[in-house]
């Protein structure tokens, strides 16, 4: 398939795959992967559902517009993002639940970002009001909220970063560890609270932590 819009509902599918740019105008269910190689945009709020099988953006994603929410659930899949999300148009609230969810690029939002499942950060995340991820983190760049950043899971930095918050509250309710070397941590939440509930450093220690 080259490119394509969805207008209407797709519910009876096993796979979809995309091999040019996506225009998601209604929710689409399949039991099977989800595959959309080129840029994606959403039209409206949408909700993108497999049974246990994953999802993947293998390019940028945007809101068309003005922002929309997007809705994932994949159950034991994993959700990919590729390319930058929000670059050129931020997201609204956006709500996933997957076995892990992998953000490669940069991810711009303008409401809360809930991930249920294990969350990996490869590029800086930014614009979002409240963030909060249910597994473990991999956090391998700087993250800026306006609101909360809560990590309920074992957290690990795989690079030196920042973690701020506009007067709000982080916490992380299990360990946080560095990963592969000794990793620098700066937070920034003003008259917010840190939290660290869990043993910090108990397997690999942190380099400089400024807070």
């Amino acid at each position: 398939m080259g490119n394509a819009i969805f207008n209407g509902a797709i519910t009876s599918t096993s796979t979809l795959s995309v091999s040019g740019t996506t225009s998601l105008g209604a929710n689409i269910t399949t039991t099977g992967t989800q595959a959309y190689t080129g840029a994606a945009t959403l039209g409206v709020d949408v909700t993108l559902a497999t049974t246990d099988s994953n999802i993947t953006f293998s390019s940028t994603l945007n809101s068309l517009t003005s922002s929309r929410a997007l809705t994932i659930t994949a159950g034991t899949g994993t959700v990919t993002f590729t390319g930058a999300v929000g670059g050129t148009l931020a997201l609204g609230a956006t709500s996933i639940t997957a076995a892990s969810v992998v953000n490669s690029s940069s991810l711009v939002g303008s409401s809360t970002y809930a991930i249920t499942g294990n969350a990996t950060f490869g590029g800086a995340v930014s614009g979002i009001t409240n963030l909060s991820v249910s597994g473990t983190t991999a956090i391998n760049a700087n993250i800026t909220t306006t609101g909360t950043q809560g990590y309920t899971g074992a957290v690990t930095l795989g690079a030196g970063v920042t973690l701020a918050t506009t007067n709000n509250n982080i916490t992380f309710s299990s360990t946080l560890d560095s990963s592969g070397s000794s990793r620098a941590l700066t937070i920034t939440a003003g008259t917010g609270t840190v939290t660290f509930t869990g043993a910090v450093g108990s397997t690999l220690a942190l380099a400089a932590t400024s807070i």
